[in-house]
């Protein structure tokens, strides 16, 4: 007979260490996102409120 509980934990543990790495994949990039936008404010506010990079408009 086989036991198939060794495998139900190892699937998982992958899906949970998958999932894990998603999460931290998403809040470094949230955390590349935010300081490349503070750096572009702070860019902006240094350049008396004119920044080079073109604005977004609001659609």
């Amino acid at each position: 007979m086989t036991d198939h509980g060794g495998v139900d934990q190892v699937e998982q543990a992958l899906t949970e260490h998958a999932a894990d790495d998603r999460q931290a994949e998403a809040e470094d990039l949230f955390e590349a996102l935010t300081l490349d936008h503070a750096g572009s404010l702070l860019a902006k506010k240094k350049s008396g409120g004119h920044s080079s990079a073109p604005e977004r408009s609001a659609s």
